[in-house]
């Protein structure tokens, strides 16, 4: 396992945006998005169209790209 890449992981911002709005928005752009089990703001995002740094949930700051270890510190 040492080879794999890890999972894109990131944070919904429950300030900006629902978790329900924000699941619905990456799934209407076409991201195939996992929820995590324990922590409801993570999502693993496991594909995507187009660039992540100029899709609009990045831009408007609906989303945070963030290891989930940074949620336990």
């Amino acid at each position: 396992w040492f080879n794999e890449q890890p999972r894109l992981t990131a944070r919904i911002n429950t300030v900006k945006v629902s978790i329900e709005d924000c699941l619905k928005e990456l799934e209407d752009l076409d991201w195939i998005v996992e929820q995590d089990t324990y922590i409801p703001e993570v999502v693993y995002i496991d594909g995507h169209q187009g660039h992540l740094e100029k899709a609009k949930p990045v831009l408007e700051g609906h989303i945070t790209f963030m290891d989930k270890g940074n949620f336990f510190s």
